[in-house]
């Protein structure tokens, strides 16, 4: 009899599942949407001039920093332009015109102090402003 009382026990344990510990809780990923990335500005053909307060119509400047190569003279503002003349380190010029922009430096228009004949389009990156000579 102890042994019937065993096997029904064992019986009826079997069917049993095991109680107790947390119930697993499930993740739920929800997807959020991402921010909206702000758009770059808008592209421009020819960067800002950043004029030299210095240099300005009507001042004087002076032919500097070729390294005695002389200062290209252009008939119009940009190295596409036709090279006319060579400016010589240190001679002086008359601002008539400009600035104008060319694929990204500032361009002059200069007239030689002592030739008025002489009015070409130079790059500003040579020119150095000056008092009245």
């Amino acid at each position: 009899m102890l042994a019937l009382c065993g096997l029904w026990s064992l019986y009826l344990l079997r069917g049993q599942m095991p109680t107790g510990g947390p119930t697993p809780t499930p993740i739920i990923w929800t997807p959020t949407t991402a921010p909206t990335p702000t758009p770059p500005p808008p592209a421009t053909d020819e960067p800002t001039p950043t004029t030299s307060p210095d240099i300005a119509i009507g001042r004087y400047v002076q032919v500097a920093g070729t390294g005695g190569y002389g200062l290209s003279l252009r008939n119009g503002p940009g190295e596409s332009y036709t090279r006319v003349d060579v400016a010589l380190e240190g001679e002086i010029f008359i601002i008539v015109d400009g600035p104008t922009m060319s694929a990204g430096a500032e361009w002059w228009k200069v007239r030689d102090s002592d030739n008025e004949q002489r009015e070409w389009w130079a790059v500003g990156n040579f020119l150095e402003p000056m008092e009245h000579p």
